[in-house]
């Protein structure tokens, strides 16, 4: 069993007293009990198990790199290959989704990246390599650009689109669905890039609804996430449900099927999208905090008048 021994979280991290394997991974039922955390080798990046019960990923300046659930007691890397946030009542708050894959092993890098990796090491799940200065880097965050072309009488309006960890989710023309999935690289490599958005999202925004193409009328599909993860549930809910694009200045989100109802598809165009998404991060628990009050009010400003992606772009910039 590691050994990691307790700390608190600052700017930087001490190195980690490990026992039989390497302060920067898990494997064979290894766990994270609270105030334990894990480090990359050079130290650029550390997951914490806080003593609140917290798992999230730190860079070096204390900064979150990538936050995993709240109210945990322990996370563990089972020897099913999944890794999973536990309550103190041993109930799965969080996993990976890769069970089926005995002697799995997780690794903390030094570029970011947060990987679980088979026992022949290929990557079975991962959050992606860190970006570049003006790169996003959470979940959530909103990239812009020039557009491609000039053609439309509104003339260089701008493309943006909502970054889910690993790749640009945008709505674009061209194919049978306009929700895509692009690298990064490529979304920068067409025009002009402006960098990223990084609107300050208050912690304690949790969002109940359904994600997936059927959800049965019981409730036994909806799931509770936190305003980031929604965003981003959102849109892959979306892309696999289908939409057509459009230029006009009003989305309609893809519905899913139920018991009475068949599934639909959306309609979007770029900026429409990205507001949408944002919409779906804006629930919150009570009692209600004036940041989570101020978070929910600044959404509702992107639905003014005119909305474009560089009106929507320009507003999320200043969302500090």
């Amino acid at each position: 069993m590691l050994f990691i021994r307790n700390v608190l979280i600052g700017v930087c991290l001490a190195g980690i007293a490990a026992q039989g394997v390497a302060a920067e991974k898990l494997s064979g039922n290894d766990r994270l009990e609270r105030g334990q955390y894990l480090q990359s080798a050079k130290a650029a990046y550390s997951l914490y198990m806080q003593p609140d019960g917290s798992l999230v990923m730190y860079r070096k300046d204390g900064t979150v790199r990538h936050r995993m659930s709240k109210h945990g007691e322990f996370a563990i890397m089972q020897y099913d290959g999944n890794f999973v946030e536990y309550s103190k009542f041993a109930v799965a708050l969080w996993d990976t989704g890769t069970p089926g894959n005995p002697g799995a092993w997780l690794r903390i890098q030094d570029d970011g990246n947060l990987v679980v990796y088979s026992r022949v090491n290929t990557p079975l799940w991962n959050i992606g390599v860190e970006n570049g200065e003006d790169d996003p880097r959470q979940k959530g965050e909103v990239v812009g650009r020039e557009l491609d072309t000039h053609s439309i009488p509104t003339g260089p309006v701008g493309h943006i689109g909502l970054w889910d960890g690993e790749y640009v989710v945008e709505a674009s023309e061209g194919g049978d669905n306009a929700i895509k999935l692009v690298k990064l690289n490529e979304f920068k490599g067409i025009a002009r890039y402006w960098g990223t958005a990084r609107p300050s999202i208050p912690d304690g925004m949790i969002e109940p609804a359904c994600y997936e193409k059927f959800c049965p009328g019981n409730g036994s599909k909806h799931l509770s996430l936190e305003a980031r993860e929604a965003m981003v549930r959102f849109t892959k809910q979306q892309r696999a449900l289908g939409a057509e694009y459009s230029l006009l200045p009003y989305a309609q989100s893809a519905q899913y099927a139920d018991e009475s109802r068949r599934a639909t598809r959306g309609l979007f165009r770029c900026d429409t999208f990205v507001t949408a998404a944002l919409r779906r991060g804006t629930y919150y628990v009570k009692p209600i905090t004036k940041a989570q009050s101020l978070w929910s009010d600044r959404v509702d400003t992107l639905f003014v008048a005119p909305v474009l992606p560089t009106t929507v772009f320009d507003k999320l910039k200043s969302f500090k």
